[in-house]
Order: C-alpha cells, then sequence, then structure tokens
C-alpha cells in the first residue's frame, strides 16, 4: 500500500485510513479484529478510532466519543494508578 507523510509530522502512514466507527456497534468483535488483521496485512498502518493512548496520555477526537475515551481512560488509570 503506498505511504504517505502524516501532514507536517514527518510520520509516514498508509495513504488509506481505515474508518472503524461501526466496530464494536454494528461489528462484532471477531469480524472486526478480521477486519483489522485484513488491513494490516495489505499495508495498512493508518486507523482512525474514538480515542488514542499514547504512554499515560489517553485523548479523544470530540463530544460524542467521550463513552469511549472514558473507558480507555479507567483503563488507564488502572494499570498505572490501582486502588486496592
Amino acid at each position: 500500500m503506498k505511504k504517505v507523510l502524516l501532514g507536517k509530522s514527518g510520520i509516514e502512514v498508509s495513504a488509506l485510513c481505515l474508518g472503524t466507527d461501526l466496530y464494536g456497534s454494528k461489528r462484532d468483535q471477531a469480524t472486526s479484529f478480521q477486519l483489522l488483521d485484513f488491513f494490516r496485512g495489505a499495508g495498512g498502518t493508518f486507523v482512525d478510532g474514538p480515542d488514542v493512548v499514547d504512554g499515560n496520555l489517553v485523548t479523544g477526537r470530540a463530544w460524542p466519543d467521550h463513552p469511549q475515551w472514558f473507558r480507555q481512560f479507567m483503563e488507564q488509570l488502572r494499570r498505572t494508578a490501582p486502588v486496592g
């Protein structure tokens, strides 16, 4: 798959971005993973999702993504600052 630079970041990504807005809501887990595996096998490296986890930083795109962002945030919090 063709690679391109992501804006001015210097990061090289696949020219196609896989949108995953239906994964989990309209696609079951097995189908979602099959589609992701197919995309990766074709050379895809650019996947759009509702949140980004980078080390201890968890970010989201906008308020509609808040439920998914909060789940990722809590999962990260449990790993880095366990209670009990």
